[in-house]
C-alpha cells in the first residue's frame, strides 16, 4: 500500500489559496452519465425499467449498457451516436400519448432541458461509465499550460486547464498579508502573530513564503489542525452520548492522532494501526491506543436497555464509520435491505460487520461506577511503569518460592475481619469442628456487613472452611458487588462451578478470559479435610475483569 503525505494535501490547499474563489456555473459541453443522466433515469424510468425485477414492466432495462444496447426484436432502446434508431429518444419525444414515456398516468414527465440532455448523451455515445469513486484513478500527466507563468506546480496546471474549459481566468494573486493569514488558518487553524506578520511584511520574498510554510508544518499546531477533520470522521467525543452523556477517558487516542500527523506517520500505517494495531506482532502501546478508533461510538447505560441490542448497535456503528472513512460510502441502507443503486448488498454488509463483531464488550457502561468499559488499556506514566515492573518482579519471586515448597503462611495473622456463626440467630447452623457453621441451602443468603469493600488494586486474602455433600454445578459462596449491569458487575466473588472453585475479581464485565493460578487457600472442598484449614496448591480458575 502506498503512503499519503498530509503535507501534500496542505500544499494542494495552498495552491487553491493562490487561485482564489472559482465559479463553475457555466454548463460543460460533455454530458456525464453519473452526474447528468442517471438522476433522470433513476427518477423517471427505473421504477419500470431498472434493476428491480419485481417492479419491471417489460424486458427493457436502462440501468446498464449491456441491457440498454441489446436487441429487443428488431429495435434497440439506445443506439450510441444514433438518435433516429434509439427507441428511448422516440418514446420521450413522441407526440402520440400512447407511445410517450413516461406514461401520462404515472404522474411523471420530462422537462425540455432533460430531454435535450438525454439527446446529447446518446449523440455523444451513451457512455455508462460508473461513478468515478468506484473506478481505478487514471494516471494523468499535468496538461500543458500555454500560460507557463501562472502555474507554480503540477496541481496548478490541472486547475488552469479546468478554468479554461469553463472560460474563466485565475484570480489575482493574494496580497502578502492576506496570503499570510490564509496559510496560517489552513495549516494550523490559528492567525499569525503580530510580530510574525511584521517580519513577513518586511521581506516577503519567494524564499520567505517557503520558510513560512515549512515553519507552520513543523508547528505542533499543524497536527492539531489536521486532526480536526479526522477526529470528526472517527466520531471522537469526550462523552458517551445518549441520554446520560457521561464523560469518557479516550483522550489518549486524540493525542495519538495529533502526534501521528506531526510525525508524518505513513497513511497505510495510520490506517492499519487504527483498524488492527493490537494484532500486529509485539504491538506497542501506541498501536493499541490507535485501535480506540473502533470504540469511539456512542454507548448507553439507560435503565432497561438490553445489552446485546446495544452491543450489535455498536458493531453497526463501526461498519458505518469504516465505510464512510475508508471507502467513501454510506452503508446504512444495506443494514436492512439490498439498495437498488448501492454497490454493497445486505449480505456483504453483514460479511463486513463480522470483522467488527469480535470485541468482547458488555453493550452498556456502568451507571454506579466510573470504570472504563472493557476491553480497556492501561497507560501508566514512566514512574508508574517502573513501580509496576518492580511489583511484577516481586510476584514472580514469590511464585518461585512457592514452587520450591516455601509456601506462604496462611494463618490468621492480623485479620481485618473474622466471622463466626455461634451466636447468629438469623442463620440455620450445624455443628462443625470449629463451632457452629452456616448451612447454605441455595435459597437463604447471609449478609456480612463491614467487610470486603476492596478494588482490583488492593491486596487481600479470604479463607474459610467449607464442606460439601454433593457435586454442585453452580453455587455462590461469597459475593460483593454494587449491581450487575448498572455497575459493570464491579466487585468480587467466590463460586463453585462444575464442582470446582472459581474466583472472580471484576472491575468491569466482561474483562479478561479466565485462567488458572496456584494460590493460597481460599477454601477446602473435600469432606476429609472439613476439620482443618488447608492450602490448595493446585490450579484455581481465576477471572480478573
Amino acid at each position: 500500500m502506498g503512503t499519503l503525505d498530509p503535507r501534500a494535501l496542505v500544499h494542494a490547499a495552498l495552491t487553491l489559496l493562490f487561485a482564489g474563489p472559482i465559479a463553475f456555473a457555466q454548463e460543460v459541453s460533455v454530458v456525464e452519465f453519473q452526474r447528468d443522466i442517471r438522476p433522470i433515469l433513476s427518477d423517471r424510468c427505473f421504477a419500470c425499467h431498472g434493476p428491480d425485477p419485481a417492479g419491471r414492466n417489460s424486458d427493457l432495462r436502462l440501468d446498464s449498457a449491456d441491457a440498454a444496447f441489446k436487441d429487443l426484436g428488431g429495435y434497440k432502446a439506445i443506439v450510441p451516436g444514433n438518435l433516429e434508431d434509439s427507441e428511448l429518444i422516440y418514446r420521450i419525444t413522441a407526440s402520440n400519448l400512447a407511445d410517450r414515456m413516461p406514461p401520462s398516468d404515472s404522474g411523471l414527465s420530462l422537462e425540455e432541458r432533460e430531454i435535450e440532455l438525454l439527446k446529447s448523451w446518446v449523440r455523444q455515445g451513451a457512455d455508462f461509465s460508473p461513478h468515478w469513486a468506484y473506478g481505478k484513478p487514471p494516471d494523468s500527466s499535468p496538461p500543458a499550460a500555454e500560460n507557463s507563468a501562472w502555474p507554480r506546480d503540477p496541481i496548478d496546471s490541472f486547475i488552469l486547464n479546468k478554468l479554461r474549459e469553463v472560460e474563466r481566468s485565475p484570480a489575482e494573486e493574494a496580497e502578502p498579508l492576506a496570503w499570510l493569514r490564509r496559510v496560517h488558518f489552513a495549516i494550523t487553524g490559528l492567525p499569525p502573530t503580530e510580530e510574525g506578520a511584521r517580519k513577513f511584511m518586511e521581506s516577503h520574498s519567494e524564499e520567505e513564503y517557503e520558510k513560512v510554510v515549512d515553519s507552520l508544518l513543523s508547528s505542533p499546531h499543524f497536527g492539531e489542525r489536521m486532526a480536526q477533520s479526522w477526529l470528526d470522521l472517527a466520531r471522537y467525543a469526550d462523552t458517551f452520548g445518549y441520554q446520560s452523556d457521561v464523560g469518557t477517558r479516550v483522550w489518549p487516542y486524540r493525542d495519538w492522532v495529533i502526534q501521528a500527523f506531526n510525525q508524518n506517520l505513513p497513511y497505510d500505517e495510520f490506517v492499519r494501526w487504527q483498524l488492527a494495531g493490537d494484532l500486529l506482532p509485539n504491538a506497542t502501546a501506541e498501536q493499541k491506543t490507535a485501535t480506540a478508533f473502533n470504540r469511539l461510538h456512542r454507548q448507553t447505560n439507560e435503565g432497561g436497555s438490553v445489552e446485546e441490542e446495544y452491543r450489535i448497535e455498536y458493531v453497526s456503528d463501526r461498519v458505518h464509520t469504516f465505510g464512510t472513512t475508508f471507502m467513501g460510502l454510506t452503508l446504512e441502507c444495506a443494514r436492512c435491505h439490498d439498495h437498488r443503486y448501492d454497490p454493497i448488498s445486505q449480505k456483504e454488509y453483514y460479511q463486513l460487520s463480522a470483522y467488527f463483531d469480535d470485541i468482547d464488550e458488555s453493550g452498556l457502561y456502568s451507571h454506579f461506577t466510573s470504570a472504563t468499559p472493557t476491553p480497556a488499556l492501561d497507560l501508566p506514566s514512566p514512574e508508574q511503569a517502573q513501580a509496576l515492573a518492580a511489583a511484577v518482579a516481586k510476584v514472580e519471586n514469590e511464585k518461585i518460592a512457592a514452587a520450591n515448597g516455601q509456601l506462604l503462611d496462611t494463618t490468621h495473622k492480623n485479620a481485618s475481619h473474622r466471622f463466626t456463626f455461634d451466636d447468629r440467630q438469623d442463620v440455620q447452623t450445624v455443628e462443625s469442628p470449629r463451632g457452629r457453621a452456616a448451612s447454605l441451602d441455595g435459597d437463604t443468603g447471609i449478609r456480612m456487613t463491614g467487610a470486603g469493600a476492596w478494588n482490583r488494586s488492593d491486596p487481600f486474602s479470604v479463607s474459610m472452611l467449607l464442606k460439601t455433600d454433593r457435586h454442585h454445578d453452580r453455587a455462590v459462596l461469597l459475593h460483593r458487588s454494587r449491581a450487575w449491569t448498572d455497575a459493570g458487575s464491579q466487585g468480587w466473588q467466590i463460586l463453585i462451578e462444575d464442582g470446582r472453585l472459581l474466583f472472580a475479581l471484576i472491575h468491569f464485565w466482561p474483562g479478561l478470559k479466565s485462567f488458572s493460578i496456584s494460590a493460597t487457600c481460599i477454601a477446602c472442598i473435600d469432606n476429609a479435610c472439613a476439620n482443618k484449614l488447608v492450602c490448595i496448591n493446585t490450579p484455581l480458575p481465576v477471572i480478573l475483569a
